[in-house]
C-alpha cells in the first residue's frame, strides 16, 4: 500500500530568497570587499616605502662593516634613475632627479701621469700672475700631457678631487679643474687650480709668473672609487625611489633642493645631480671625503608616484602636495603616500631611519625641519 506524505501547511513551508535580497547580500559583500582591499593596498604601499628604507640603511651598514672587517675604504654608490627624465625644455629640473638602485664601492689607484711644477696663478695667460697673493697652481710638465682634461670630460676629475704633493710623502689638497673648461684648450695649458695655498709657497712680487718648484716634482691624484668585482646594483622596492629634491628642508624652494646632501652630488653652478653619489667609510666605520663634510646626511625614501607629482607641479610652478596634508586643486584631491627618512652621521658613521616631522609643511615655510627627529633625537608620537 502507498503512503502518502501528510501535505506541510502553508505557514511552514520555508521561502526562497527574493532578488532584492539577493542584491542587498551582494552589494555587502562588494562594499566589505573593496575596503578589505584598500586596507591590504594602504598596507602595501607602507610597507614597501618602509621596506625600501630599511634596505637603505642595511646596505649602508653593510659598507661599513664592509670598510672594517677588510681595513680598507668601502662605500655606497647611489645610481641616477636613467628613466627620469625632464618633462619638456622648460622644466628647471633637468637631468634624473630620484635614485632607484645602489652598488657597492672602492677606493681606485691614483692617477699620476708624468711630474708636475708650480706656479702663480695666470687665469688669462697673458704671462703676469693675476694679483701678488694668488694661489699656486698646479701645472703640466714640459715633458709631456698629464691627461687631466680627459679625466675631466669623462667625469672623473671633480671640483674636490684632491692631489698629493709630491707623492707618497706630501701633503694632499683639494683641487678646482676650472681652467680645464676652456672652450680652446689649447690657450690653457692642463691646470689645476689649489683651492688652498701651497704650504712651502714662498711670496712674491707679483711681476712675473713662475714656476716656485722645478718641473719634476711627482704627484697622485685622487680618482673616484670604483664599483668592488663581481658586485651587482641593488633595486630598491618596486615604484619607490629616493627622491633627492626632497632632501631638502624646504623643497618648494629651487635653491633648497638637495640641500641635505652632500654638496659634491650635485654639478656645480646647476641644478643637474652628479652620476656619482658617493658615501665612503673608512677602516675605522666613519664617513671620509667631502660627504663627511655635511655632518648629516638625510635621504627621503618614498613613493615614485609622489615624485613625478612633485616634479610635475614644480615646473608649473605650482606648490608640492604637503607631507601629511591633503592637497585639493582643480577639484582633484591629491595626498603624499608613505615616506621615510635615511640619516647617516658622517662623524660616527651611525645610520638611521625615522619618520618624516608631521609638522614639516603645516606652517609658514620655512616651517619646522622636515628631518628633525634625527637632528634632534625626538620620537615620533611623544
Amino acid at each position: 500500500m502507498v503512503r502518502l506524505k501528510k501535505p506541510t501547511p502553508d505557514n511552514e513551508i520555508r521561502s526562497g530568497y527574493t532578488l532584492i535580497e539577493l542584491l542587498i547580500v551582494i552589494g555587502i559583500l562588494l562594499l566589505l570587499a573593496v575596503i578589505s582591499l584598500s586596507a591590504v593596498n594602504v598596507l602595501t604601499d607602507g610597507d614597501r616605502v618602509r621596506g625600501a628604507a630599511r634596505q637603505v640603511q642595511s646596505y649602508l651598514e653593510g659598507a661599513r662593516d664592509r670598510a672594517i672587517y677588510a681595513k680598507q675604504p668601502r662605500g655606497v654608490r647611489f645610481i641616477l634613475d636613467g628613466n627620469d627624465v625632464a618633462l619638456s625644455p622648460t622644466d628647471p629640473r633637468q637631468g634624473s632627479r630620484v635614485v632607484k638602485s645602489m652598488i657597492y664601492i672602492a677606493e681606485s689607484d691614483p692617477w699620476d701621469s708624468g711630474n708636475v711644477y708650480l706656479e702663480r696663478l695666470d687665469e688669462d695667460n697673458d704671462g703676469t700672475a693675476d694679483t701678488t697673493d694668488s694661489l699656486a697652481m698646479v701645472v703640466r710638465s714640459a715633458d709631456g700631457a698629464t691627461g687631466w682634461k680627459r679625466l675631466y670630460d669623462s667625469g672623473l676629475l671633480l671640483e674636490g678631487s684632491r692631489i698629493e704633493l709630491p707623492k707618497g710623502s706630501g701633503s694632499w689638497y683639494s683641487v678646482n679643474p676650472r681652467l680645464l673648461q676652456y672652450a680652446n684648450p689649447s690657450n690653457y695649458p692642463e691646470r689645476l687650480i689649489l683651492t688652498v695655498p701651497y704650504k712651502d709657497a714662498p711670496d712674491t712680487d707679483g711681476a712675473e709668473v713662475r714656476a716656485i718648484k722645478p718641473p719634476d716634482m711627482s704627484y697622485a691624484l685622487e680618482m673616484p672609487p670604483i664599483e668592488l668585482s663581481g658586485e651587482s646594483p641593488v633595486l630598491l622596492p618596486t615604484n619607490t625611489v629616493i627622491h633627492l629634491d626632497r632632501c631638502s628642508d624646504n623643497p618648494n624652494d629651487a635653491n633648497s633642493w638637495g640641500n641635505k646632501l652632500p654638496v659634491d652630488w650635485m654639478i656645480a653652478g646647476t641644478n643637474r645631480y652628479n652620476n656619482r653619489m658617493d658615501v665612503m667609510f673608512s677602516p675605522r666605520g666613519t664617513v671620509m671625503g667631502l660627504a663627511a663634510r655635511s655632518g648629516l646626511i638625510h635621504l627621503y625614501v618614498g613613493d615614485q608616484e609622489d615624485a613625478d607629482q612633485d616634479r610635475a607641479d614644480w615646473a608649473a610652478s605650482l606648490v608640492s602636495v604637503p607631507e601629511y596634508l591633503p592637497l585639493v586643486r582643480a577639484g582633484e584631491t591629491f595626498e603624499r603616500g608613505d615616506k621615510t627618512a635615511v640619516t647617516i652621521f658622517t662623524r660616527t658613521g651611525a645610520i638611521s631611519s625615522h619618520p618624516i616631522h608631521p609638522l614639516a609643511d603645516r606652517t609658514a615655510a620655512p616651517g619646522p625641519d622636515p628631518f628633525r627627529y634625527a637632528e634632534t633625537g625626538e620620537v615620533a608620537g611623544r
